[in-house]
Order: C-alpha cells, then structure tokens, then sequence
C-alpha cells in the first residue's frame, strides 16, 4: 500500500514537473523572440541616428529615389518615428497602413491592409516591421509596380 502511495505520489510529481518545464521553455522561447526583436530594434536606430549625426537622413534617400509620395506599412513604434522624421520633409506620406489599425490612433488615420493597400497612388510602401508576408501584401494591392521598401538594419 506503501509503495503504491509513493508510486502515485512519483507519478503525480513528474507529470506536474514535465508540464512545468513545458511551460517554462515557452516562456523563454517568448523572450527570446522578444531580445532578438529589441536587438533588431536597437540596430535599426543606432544606424538611424548614425545617419543623422552624419546629416544624412531617409528623406533625403527617398526623394533621391523618386519616392516623395509614400505610405507606411507597420504604426508601432517605428513607424511612428518614421512619421515624425519625415514630417516637414519633401516626402509626404499619403497613407499609414497597420493589421492592428483599430487599435492605433495616429493623427493620419490608420488603415488595415485590405483597405490601405487597395487602389494605392504613391510612389513607395515603406515597411517597419520585421515580420511581414510581402506575398500578401502584394494581394491587397492594385498596382503591383509600387516598390516595397523595407526599414532595416544592414550593420550592427
């Protein structure tokens, strides 16, 4: 009676630790999908603010481009910087565009891809966010020509 006691007790023990172990090693595979994005963030802005220490800046890449009517594509964190550093430049942004638009208040209206994307008239969709199916955008848009532009960084 003993041992069958300490055997279920044993039995109980394990499952609850493997569910336990299971969980953790969610838990860090969460975090770090999250270091390698703020890893990805960081390098993106210390390469932006190289450029602005070097009086270099993206609208002056985009206008040298053609691209001076542009929407962009991802309003989290940098999209949003890359609205306010392209404010008072030649470039003008038509259109911000985000899967998350009903959750996003900017003061040029948000968009969701289906729509934002439909009957575009720019010269440029700048993207900010890493993890995007360009295929699918592509879907959305009714003229396929319209390069799409990702905001990376190409040094660390």
């Amino acid at each position: 009676m003993f041992l069958a006691v300490m055997l279920a007790i044993s039995i109980f023990l394990i499952v609850f630790l493997c569910f336990a172990i299971e969980k953790i090693v969610r838990y860090a595979d969460t975090m770090f999908c999250k270091l390698d994005r703020y890893r990805e963030y960081f390098a993106l802005l210390n390469q932006w603010l190289l450029l602005k220490q070097n009086n270099l800046s993206i609208s002056d890449y985009l206008i040298e481009k053609g691209y001076t009517k542009v929407a962009i594509y991802g309003m989290g964190s940098i999209g949003v910087r890359l609205c306010e550093d392209l404010r008072n430049t030649k470039v003008h942004i038509e259109r911000t565009i985000d899967r998350e638009a009903n959750t996003i208040y900017h003061p040029l209206g948000v968009l969701k891809p289906n729509i934002g994307l439909a009957d575009l008239e720019v010269d440029a969709v700048i993207i900010t966010v890493n993890a995007v199916d360009v295929g699918e955008l592509k879907s959305y848009m009714t003229d396929k020509k319209i390069p799409l532009l990702k905001l990376t960084c190409c040094a660390s």
